[in-house]
């Protein structure tokens, strides 16, 4: 197959079809577990439970959560970065040539993919440690 091949333009459409599917998967995520969370512990603050290892899994719930969802943006961020990567080597071959200007991937990989990356990482970091704080909580006032 030659690089001239429309399989590779068909290639870089789906995966930036891909791309955006993700992002619209990646925000729904963070709205979902927020939403997941804050049902949970109002459900912990408001029932009591007859023993201490049924207190302590229900406030360890809210932990869980918060760390599978997290885990879930962490492996779709290795993903867009896979793709990302794939595209800029179809980009180079294709805009490499007679001055054409650089392609998304590669600007938008020279801009502002560290600002993400510590975006998505204050964000996932802090809910984990709210989950904790509200789970620590929780048990001390079970335990009380």
């Amino acid at each position: 197959m030659t690089c001239e091949s429309p399989f590779y333009k068909d290639e870089y459409a789906a995966l930036r079809k891909e791309i955006e599917m993700i992002l619209v998967e990646h925000t729904q995520l963070r709205f979902y577990c927020v939403i997941a969370l804050a049902a949970v512990i109002s459900w912990n603050t408001t029932h009591t439970y007859s023993s201490w290892p049924a207190a302590c899994l229900a406030r360890m719930v809210v932990v869980a959560l918060s760390a599978v969802a997290a885990y879930s943006a962490i492996e779709k961020n290795r993903h867009l970065g896979r793709i990302g990567t794939y595209i800029r080597k179809i980009e180079r071959h294709y805009l490499d040539e007679n001055g054409a200007p650089e392609g998304w991937e590669h600007f938008h990989a020279s801009k502002t993919s560290s600002e993400k990356a510590v975006a998505d990482k204050v964000f996932w970091g802090g809910l984990i440690c709210f989950s904790l704080l509200v789970a620590a909580v929780g048990l001390w006032d079970v335990y009380t």
